[in-house]
This record gives C-alpha cells, sequence and structure tokens, in this order.
C-alpha cells in the first residue's frame, strides 16, 4: 500500500513538471510569434507609406496569422485595402483593430467612415459616436456622423451633430455640414446663413456657393442667387453645380429659354447627367416642345432603362404631339416597372381611350381574295376556282384604317390575327355544290362590309413563254450584240386563256390584251446586270415566271463616256432668315462649273435658297423622277452653305432653318433615303459638301483614297460607287472656301483624260496639311450598294 501510494505521488510529480514544461514553451514560443508579427507589421507599415499596397497586405496576412490581436496590423492592413478601394474589406479591419484597441478614436473613425462608404450607415453611427467620445475635438467623426444621419434621413440628429462641432470649432466646414442639415430639414433660412458664412471663411469651397444659391432661391432672393452663382462660374466654369443653380433662378423667374441653356452646358460637361437631361425635358414641355422634350428623355433612357419618371413624363409628350400609340407603350412600361402605381394605370387607360376615339372613323372595311384570284365583271364579283375541285384553299386581306373585328366567310369565323391593321387571312373552304360566296368583314367601329362573290370553275394551266428576239437558247441564255443598255425584247404567249399581264423586270410589256396567244414586246435597262426576268399571268390567275442570263461576250464598247449619261446637282445656300447670308456658295458654284466646263457632263440643275420643305421634297421625289426618267447613271451632289454637326450627326442648313433648333435643319440621313430611293437606276452616286461633317451615321468606313485609279478599269467604271467627301469644318460656311478653290484647281490642271475624285481627294487633304487644317472626310455611303467602283470626272473629246 505505501508502495503504491509514493509511486503514485512520483508519477504525479513527474506529469505536472511535464504541464509546467509545455506551458513554457508555449509562452516562449507566443513571444517568439508577438516578436515576429510585430516586426512584420513594421515593415508592412513602412510598405504603406512607400504606397506599396499590395506587398504590405502580404505581409499582414502572415504576421496577423501569427498573431491575431495585433491591432495596428488590422489597421494598417485596413489602410492598404481602402487605398484599393477594397472598401468592404477594409471597413472589416478598422472593424477589428477598434475592438481589439478600444482607446483609439482613429480606428473608430476609419471603422464609421469606410461603413457609411459600403452604405451600413447604421453601423457607421455606432464607431462615430465611439471615436467622438474617446475624442471630442475630432472634426472629421463629426462630419462623417453627419453623413450617416442624412443617409438615414435622421436630419435632426445631424443637425445636432453639426451644432456640437460646430460648438467646438467655427471652421467653414462645420458650417457647411449645419447648412446640409438645416437645408434638409427645408430650413432654408438658416441654411443660407450657414452657407454663406462658410463661403466666406472659405473662398475655395465651391459646394457652399451652390447651397448658398439653392437656398437664396428658396427664400426668394433671386437676384442674390444668380451672383452667388455666376460668381462660381467666374471662379470654376466647369462647375456644373452653378449652371444647375442658375437654371434654377432663371426658371423662378420666368426665363425658360436661359435655363435650357443653363441645363445645355451641364450636358455638355457631363453627358451622362441624367437630372440635367430630365431637368432640360421638362422645361421644353413647358414651352410646349415636345419633340425635344421626347429627344432628351430618349437619352435619359439610354442610360437608365429603368427610371421610370422619364417614361411617365415622355408618355405625356407623346400625346402633346398626338403619338397616342407610343405614349401608351410608355404607360404599359411604366406600369411594369410600378406596377402599383394607380396613376400610370389611370394614364394608360385614358390615353387608350383617346387613341380609340382619334381613330374613329365610318369608312366600310374592304376585302380581296389573292388565291383564288378574284375578278369583276358587270358589277358582281367572282371567285375563281380550279375545274374538278371539292374545296378550295384561300388566302386575301383586308383594307381598312382601323383594326378588324372579325370575318366571315358563308357565316363561319375565319382566324386572324387581331392586332394587325389589314390582316390577312389564310384557310380552307367547301365549294362542291355552292354557287355563291358571302364574304363578311366587320371593323372595330362597327362598320360592315358584306361582299357576295359568284363561283366561276377555270383551266389551271400555266401561260408558255418565248422570246423571239434577242436569240435566247433553250435553257435560257440571251445572247447581247451590243453594249447598249436598253434592250429592245419580242416574244410571245401560248395559252388555253387570254392574257392578263405580261411584265419584264417588273415592267409591263406591250401586248393585244383581247387576243389569245398574243405576242408582246417591251424595251428594259440592263445596266449592271446579269439576267432578267419575265413573268405571264393568265386570265383564271395561273402564272409562271421565267429568268434568262444575259451573255455580253460578243458586245462591242460604243460608250464614249464610260461613266455613261452624268448629272451634277448643285445646292446654293445663300440668302438665310436666321443665320448669317453667304456670298461664298454663290461663288463656289461658279467656280465648280467653270472647273467642269471642259467635262462631260450631260445636265447641270442648280437649286438656290431652299426651304427645308423644298430640299426634302427635291431628295425624295422630284430627282428621284428625273434620274429614273432620262436613265442617268452617275450623279454627284454638291451642296454649298451653312452646316451643323450635333450629336455625331451632319445637317445641312435649309434658309428658313431657326437657330438652336435641331428639328429645323435638314439631316443628312434623309439626304441618304432619299438616295437609297432611287440608287438602283445609278451607277455612281457622289455627294460632296462644303459645310461640316456628314457624320458617323453617313459614312460606312473611311477608305483611303487610291490616286491611281484608272477610267479604262471596267471594275472603276462599270461597278456601283456610292461615296460621300466631306470638308472638315463642324459649323458655319465661310465666305471663301479653300475646299472648292483646291478642287475646282484639280480639275483645271488635270492633263489627262480623266481624273478619279480618290485623286482630287489626296490633292485637297495635302493643301489643308500645308494650311495646318483638318483633313476632309472621304468615305462611302453607309446602306448604299458599292462595289469599290468609283466616280471619274472625263474631259470632253478635243476637236
Amino acid at each position: 500500500m505505501h508502495d503504491f501510494y509514493f509511486q503514485s505521488m512520483r508519477t504525479n510529480s513527474n506529469h505536472t513538471k511535464t504541464i509546467i514544461m509545455v506551458v513554457c514553451a508555449l509562452f516562449i514560443l507566443s513571444a517568439s510569434y508577438g516578436q515576429n508579427a510585430k516586426k512584420l507589421v513594421k515593415e508592412a507599415t513602412k510598405l504603406n507609406k512607400e504606397r506599396r499596397y499590395e506587398e504590405a497586405i502580404d505581409k499582414l496576412d502572415h504576421a496577423l496569422k501569427l498573431d491575431a490581436s495585433n491591432a495596428k496590423g488590422f489597421a494598417q492592413r485596413g489602410l492598404a485595402h481602402d487605398q484599393l478601394e477594397k472598401t468592404e474589406a477594409a471597413a472589416k479591419d478598422y472593424s477589428m483593430a477598434s475592438s481589439l484597441d478600444g482607446k483609439s478614436a482613429d480606428y473608430f473613425y476609419e471603422a464609421g467612415r469606410l461603413h457609411n462608404d459600403i452604405e451600413k450607415h447604421k453601423e457607421a453611427v455606432v464607431f462615430l459616436a465611439v471615436a467622438l467620445r474617446l475624442d471630442k475635438k475630432h472634426d472629421l467623426a463629426y462630419h462623417e456622423k453627419v453623413e450617416a444621419h442624412m443617409a438615414l434621413r435622421d436630419f435632426y440628429l445631424a443637425l445636432e451633430v453639426a451644432q456640437n462641432a460646430l460648438n467646438k470649432d467655427k471652421t467653414a466646414q462645420n458650417y457647411f455640414y449645419k447648412a446640409l442639415a438645416n437645408d434638409s430639414l427645408h430650413n432654408y433660412q438658416d441654411a443660407s446663413y450657414d452657407y454663406g458664412r462658410a463661403k466666406r471663411m472659405d473662398p475655395t469651397m465651391e459646394e457652399a456657393y451652390v447651397g448658398y444659391g439653392f437656398t437664396l432661391v428658396e427664400i426668394k432672393k433671386l437676384d442674390r442667387a444668380q451672383e452667388v452663382c455666376e460668381s462660381l462660374i467666374e471662379i470654376n466654369p466647369e462647375n456644373t453645380g452653378a449652371y444647375f443653380c442658375r437654371s434654377r433662378v432663371q426658371f423662378e423667374k420666368g426665363h425658360f429659354n436661359q435655363a435650357i441653356n443653363d441645363l445645355s452646358m451641364v450636358t455638355k460637361l457631363e453627358p451622362e447627367n441624367t437630372i440635367a437631361l430630365m431637368s432640360r425635358a421638362a422645361l421644353y414641355q413647358e414651352l410646349n416642345q415636345h419633340a425635344n422634350a421626347v429627344a432628351d428623355y430618349n437619352k435619359v433612357l439610354q442610360l437608365n432603362e429603368e427610371l421610370y419618371k422619364a417614361y411617365y413624363m415622355r408618355g405625356k409628350s407623346y400625346e402633346a404631339l398626338n403619338n397616342f400609340k407610343r405614349a401608351i407603350e410608355d404607360y404599359e412600361t411604366l406600369r411594369s416597372l410600378a406596377p402599383y402605381d394607380k396613376k400610370a394605370a389611370s394614364l394608360h387607360e385614358k390615353a387608350i381611350d383617346k387613341l380609340f376615339e382619334l381613330h374613329r372613323e365610318s369608312d366600310v372595311p374592304e376585302f380581296y381574295f389573292t388565291q383564288p384570284r378574284e375578278r369583276s365583271a358587270d358589277g358582281s364579283f367572282i371567285f375563281e376556282v380550279h375545274q374538278g375541285a371539292t374545296e378550295a384553299e384561300i388566302s386575301g386581306w383586308t383594307k381598312d384604317a382601323s383594326k378588324i373585328n372579325y370575318i366571315k366567310l358563308n357565316g363561319e369565323i375565319i382566324a386572324f390575327v387581331k392586332d394587325t391593321i389589314n390582316p390577312e387571312i389564310c384557310s380552307k373552304i367547301q365549294v362542291n355544290g355552292l354557287n355563291e360566296i358571302t364574304v363578311e368583314v366587320q371593323d372595330i367601329y362597327e362598320n360592315l362590309l358584306i361582299k357576295k362573290y359568284e363561283l366561276l370553275w377555270t383551266e389551271t394551266d400555266p401561260p408558255i413563254m418565248k422570246i423571239i428576239a434577242p436569240v435566247a437558247s433553250d435553257d435560257g441564255e440571251i445572247y447581247l450584240t451590243s453594249d447598249e443598255p436598253i434592250l429592245y425584247i419580242e416574244g410571245r404567249i401560248e395559252d388555253k386563256s387570254k392574257i392578263n399581264l405580261i411584265l419584264v423586270e417588273g415592267a409591263n410589256a406591250s401586248f393585244v390584251a383581247d387576243k389569245l396567244n398574243p405576242s408582246f414586246t417591251a424595251s428594259i435597262d440592263i445596266s449592271n446586270k446579269d439576267q432578267i426576268t419575265l413573268r405571264a399571268e393568265d386570265a383564271y390567275g395561273n402564272e409562271s415566271t421565267k429568268t434568262y442570263t444575259l451573255n455580253r461576250e460578243g458586245a462591242l464598247l460604243s460608250e464614249k463616256n464610260p461613266m455613261g449619261k452624268t448629272w451634277i446637282v448643285f445646292i446654293e445656300n445663300s440668302s438665310y432668315t436666321n443665320f448669317a447670308s453667304l456670298d461664298g456658295p454663290g461663288k463656289d458654284v461658279s467656280v465648280m462649273r467653270g472647273a467642269l466646263s471642259n467635262y462631260e457632263v450631260h445636265n447641270v440643275i442648280v437649286k438656290k435658297d431652299m426651304t427645308k420643305d423644298r430640299m426634302e421634297r427635291f431628295f425624295s421625289i422630284e430627282l428621284r423622277d428625273m434620274v429614273r426618267s432620262n436613265h442617268v447613271n452617275s450623279l454627284l451632289v454638291w451642296y454649298a452653305g451653312h452646316g451643323k454637326f450635333i450629336n455625331d450627326v451632319g445637317y445641312w442648313i435649309p434658309t428658313d432653318s431657326k437657330r438652336d433648333d435641331e428639328f429645323s435643319y435638314f439631316n443628312i440621313n434623309q439626304l441618304k433615303a432619299g438616295l437609297q430611293g432611287f440608287s438602283k437606276y445609278l451607277t455612281h452616286t457622289l455627294v460632296i459638301t462644303d459645310a461640316c461633317e456628314s457624320g458617323p451615321s453617313f459614312f460606312q468606313a473611311m477608305r483611303s483614297a487610291d490616286a491611281d485609279r484608272r477610267c479604262d478599269d471596267y471594275t472603276a467604271t462599270a461597278f456601283k460607287s456610292s461615296q460621300v467627301f466631306s470638308s472638315a469644318g463642324y459649323e458655319l460656311a465661310s465666305d471663301n472656301s479653300q475646299f472648292t478653290k483646291t478642287f475646282a484647281k484639280s480639275l483645271h490642271g488635270n492633263v489627262n483624260y480623266c481624273i478619279p475624285i480618290d485623286q482630287i481627294v489626296v490633292n485637297v487633304n495635302d493643301a489643308a496639311g500645308r494650311s495646318n487644317q483638318q483633313q476632309a472626310q472621304f468615305g462611302t455611303i453607309q446602306g448604299m450598294e458599292d462595289e469599290n467602283g468609283t466616280f471619274f470626272f472625263v474631259k470632253k473629246p478635243t476637236n
């Protein structure tokens, strides 16, 4: 027993010694780790001072693994994270630092500031309250705490904190923060006083000027507010707050145009400022300039498509423009973004009702069968059905200004797409035993059409077409014997029935309609065509189509001018109503006509002092018809007059344009649309504008000028070209155009048979380079066919 007791005592004694040794070892090891962690923190602090933040973080990560209680280590890592804009990580680090060192006001301040930055304002308030308890003179902590309360909309608490800061130290910054709180509480008189004190104590504090100006507006001291805004503009012409403030002053004074001008300065300095765009749009609405308002709301929604108020406001402008369809679209979008907005729902319903009543009409709908074809005889309508059929596949379409309510055939409802104008139908109908079909069509205004058709049984064979001249092979190849652009064709049709229609390349051929198996003739333009198509249709709608390939191998070159018939159109705008009148365009046109007098030009058209309406009509209708009727091959359009370049779009200025009214200018894209309407008749199109850049939307791509192009190169003259050459000016025209002088000089100085526009481009830009002027722009016209041909000026033959 005693032996066991002593043995146990000896064993316990040894165990105690072991525990003591382990504890001592851990203590020594911990101290060693602590020393190593402090050394790493010291090295990281130096790296932070050298702005080597990533390296500092690496060392601090290691240090904090060794010693997770090192407050300075967390603070230094928070600093590095903050500098690298890793705000959340920085906030966590400073939170740890403040928890480990509860006496550091700076740690609590930084934790509060960073929590404000990540919009955790309640947590920020707690950290900043501790910072101020530890250091009652910590100005930055006061400011951050004011901002936290402001973000939480605790404006009275914000005012209390700002006043405490001001009691400690009457600085410009403290007055400014107190002004912010009073401003938010609508205490504009007190806010105005505090902003004013801040501005006087620190004349460089631009935000104080802005706040001062706005609060002066609120207390109706408009002239003083304008003085404050303008004094800030003198200090910093790029301060957008100053222009915002002055625009508010001008609005309160009823000077809407001046207010718009100031907001335009804001959008110029900050193109993506949606507040400025929204404000300017609202002012346009006040002035009943709803088209301008829509343009601004469009820009706003391009920047932020979920800004639902913009849909609401744009919808109102669309209503004012009687564009109820677009207004409804905006209200529908608004309802999807704000489904519980009763005002949006009401506007949507009212707009639909207005649109419905606005479009009310009393015209009876029309209806036409397309299959089988219908025809009229003696005032009655005939529905043609092929012999032996028991049912007929039918298709047809309605014509009405309104949507259709229903379509019935022999009393049966026929399916169609109801939300479309002029809907089509496609169905089957039993015709066995029928002599008549009744069609009923009613529109949404209850206008009703009842149309009866007599059934007529017809033959089903398609016509057979044959070409007699020129020679055509059985496999569909026509052999040309000349290179004339107009091809005369003779042919014959074979069919059991009379022929209703013969088309050659979409044009009506001549034939005797009442004769069976008639002969036909046609003259068609085959310029730049490799094939032609013929189509014939008999009296019962049976039709056939045949395409022939054109073989030009035996053709002889007979044209003297490889450019074909060439026309030049000069637009000479000199006498303006609202812009400075010019002498230059008249001189330029005279100079160019003189320079072109030695070149093959079949017709010169000079249009002087064109209004916007005349320009639109000329390019969309008149010029199209002249080009088509006269078989023009090459067209040059030269514009001389004022121009504008706005938002990457070029404009020509009609003589009746209004200053600063973009909608009164002639958009270059309207010219392009007009040219596209008859480009198929032209081989070469060249637009020259000596007014402003045409804009990226008019150019497809810049292309380098190839001065070595030759007019005996078939690919250069016979392949299509659609080109634009624009002087480099962005604004108004001058009376002394270097562009025109160099262009005319190039034509006068040409010693060759022809000169390509590419060479003239090189000459003009060389002259611009020598004069230190911008290079003119040369490229193809976007959306128009261009096969890399080019425009040549071909000299008249010498006697």
